[in-house]
């Protein structure tokens, strides 16, 4: 990530290769001890979005997706569809 070893770019732009650097150096660092339980709760509460994101995906795909009949299917197989528009499952979207 941002590793350019083209002579002209470094010529063109040396200090903010040098401040990249700087920060990839400073990025990865170990954590400190008392960082832990924050970065615990971050992780925590980006699951739980994650979570709620699929479900309501899931929902979302139930709701408006119509199975299509294709040769050598049943008749019966074929869905009524959901009676739910795009427009009315909006508000179910992240």
């Amino acid at each position: 990530m941002s590793n350019y070893g083209d002579k002209v770019i470094k010529s063109l732009a040396k200090s903010h290769l040098d401040a990249i650097s700087a920060w990839r150096k400073s990025f990865v660092t170990p954590y400190e001890k008392d960082e832990l339980p924050e970065l615990l709760a971050l992780s925590a509460a980006a699951d739980t979005l994650w979570q709620k994101h699929l479900a309501t995906t899931q929902k979302l795909r139930l709701e408006t997706t119509d199975a299509l009949v294709v040769w050598g299917q049943e008749e019966g197989f074929r869905s009524q569809g959901s009676g739910v528009s795009e427009e009315s499952s909006s508000d179910l979207r992240l």
